[in-house]
């Protein structure tokens, strides 16, 4: 069953509207307007000039340039009621999908998704690509209107980790044990090399700034930062260095003067086994062709006598 198409949205025909500042996109979205590159007679572009629109935006207008009526007919037609989680019933796209199952819309020459344009068509509101629209049923290929709601990514992804639909390598299960873990002095290395994920992740866990919904009650134990080291690996303390652009910074001079003894000595052997192969080479080239080892390198001169009488 096809519900109602909603109200369509009143839109004023170009030439009503006031006119657009000059710089900003044609669709009256508030957005600057790219610069044209180049000179282009066949779609109107002059160099270092804004264009008239922001790529996709000219499909935002009425028709000359937006969906027409019956296009917006037949996107509520593909469309059926169906019992969702929630009281409410949900608007399920019939049609394409995306691979992540959002409804895939081709209209007026663009291809969206779908519960985006029909946000625009329920409320009005020209979205931006910094914009995301949630559901409050979960359900990626539904429509319904009155199941959308205007979020930022950050708000979005939270919602996605609290109801446990973000794909992961870990659950709370594993979250709670790598915290105790943590407490119980296991190094950050040591967890994610037990748990399978990257070392950035165990440290975005045991600090607090991922999987929060679980942090209540608990207290992170703090990281050892590194400023607070007063001696490298080996244990030679370090020295405070300043830069010639004036930042300063720790260094170990006991391990630098070791690796740059290291490398001299590398480098002196392979200068002295590159000078044996050069002898060897060049004694074998001698012995080849038969000339002295200090004159090879000379070409012979050819003398010729005259007879005289």
């Amino acid at each position: 069953m096809s519900p109602t198409a909603p109200a369509p949205i009143e839109v004023n025909i170009i030439g009503v509207l006031e006119p657009v500042p000059p710089g900003y996109c044609g669709c009256r979205c508030g957005m600057l307007a790219p610069i044209a590159p180049v000179n282009n007679r066949g779609r109107g572009w002059v160099r270092d000039e804004p264009l008239r629109f922001i790529h996709g935006h000219r499909a935002r207008l009425p028709h000359a340039g937006g969906p027409r009526a019956d296009a917006v007919e037949k996107f509520w037609a593909k469309t059926d009621l169906v019992d969702g989680p929630l009281p409410t019933p949900c608007l399920d796209w019939m049609a394409g999908l995306w691979p992540n199952g959002y409804a895939k819309v081709s209209i007026s020459g663009r291809t969206r998704l779908g519960h985006r344009l029909a946000y625009e068509l329920a409320t009005g509101i020209l979205l931006t690509p910094e914009q995301v629209v949630a559901h409050h049923c979960d359900r990626p290929r539904c429509v319904a209107p009155w199941h959308l709601f205007l979020a930022t990514p950050k708000l979005n992804s939270e919602d996605a980790a609290t109801k446990g639909r973000l794909s992961k390598k870990l659950v709370a299960g594993q979250v709670i044990e790598m915290r105790a873990l943590h407490a119980a002095g296991w190094s950050t290395s040591t967890l994610a090399e037990k748990f399978g994920v990257h070392v950035s992740t165990v440290y975005r866990i045991v600090t607090g700034q991922a999987w929060r919904h679980l942090s209540a009650g608990w207290v992170p134990v703090p990281l050892q930062p590194n400023k607070s080291k007063v001696a490298c690996k080996l244990g030679h303390p370090f020295e405070q260095m300043t830069r010639s652009d004036g930042r300063s910074r720790r260094i170990c001079r006991t391990c630098q003067r070791a690796q740059a003894l290291e490398r001299y000595y590398t480098r002196a052997k392979q200068i002295s086994d590159n000078r044996e192969v050069a002898q060897v080479m060049a004694t074998a080239s001698v012995r080849i062709s038969g000339a002295h080892p200090a004159h090879h390198h000379r070409p012979r001169r050819l003398e010729v006598g005259f007879a005289t009488r």
